[in-house]
């Protein structure tokens, strides 16, 4: 049923990656999300990465002769996704400080809504179907495939409860903290997200050391 889980789970991981970093970023724009421009950047990146290792699988084959130089070729791989996540985390934790400082601001809440629902409804789909092919193999690269759309799902998630939190205190006495709930969100999601790229290239050192 799955003769090359590994392959195909990579072009259905990239696939879906590009079709919702599109959706992502197109609802970013249209309702100045921080949130969804999060998400949907996230999905971009992570495909740019599913593509490069989706390529070098597909060159190198079932040659075992050049397993081992498939693996640390991997592992730099890993190491420059990771780093261009650290890269790019950073960059969201100034700029969500930035809009906290200057007073915060109000997102189109009906868009973001409507993203939302496609969102974690498509993500966990390829999750899913992530999840079935790495049953049948035993590949790092799909099992971190599958960890990716998780966090994109997550990520989809804490947009929906940003949202509910806004509306629940609209017209309270903290109303006004509707101006920073999102860049609260985005703050916490690049602090809590942050030690996990730093792991990735500190494991992807020893190997690469051990081979």
């Amino acid at each position: 049923m799955y003769p090359n889980a590994e392959e195909v789970g990579l072009k259905i991981s990239f696939g879906g990656g590009v079709v919702f970093a599109v959706i992502g970023l197109v609802m970013a724009v249209w309702s100045r999300s921080q949130l969804v421009l999060l998400d949907g950047s996230y999905s971009l990146l992570d495909s740019f990465f599913t593509f490069l290792i989706l390529k070098v699988t597909t060159m190198v084959g079932e040659d075992r002769s050049k397993r081992m130089k498939l693996r640390c070729l991997k592992e730099y791989f890993l190491i420059l996704r990771s780093g261009a996540i650290i890269t790019f985390l950073l960059y969201l934790l100034r700029e969500n400080i930035i809009i906290v400082l200057q007073g915060g601001k109000l997102v189109d809440t009906g868009s973001v809504g409507a993203y939302t629902f496609i969102s974690v409804l498509g993500g966990g789909i390829f999750f899913y179907y992530l999840d079935r092919c790495s049953k049948h193999t035993d590949s790092k690269v799909l099992r971190l495939e599958r960890k990716g759309w998780l966090i994109d799902t997550m990520l989809s998630a804490s947009i929906a409860v940003s949202l509910i939190i806004s509306y629940l205190i609209k017209g309270s006495d903290i109303s006004y903290m509707r101006l920073y709930i999102e860049q609260i969100f985005v703050i916490l999601i690049v602090l809590v997200n942050f030690p996990c790229p730093i792991n990735v290239i500190t494991e992807s050192i020893k190997v690469i050391k051990r081979s």
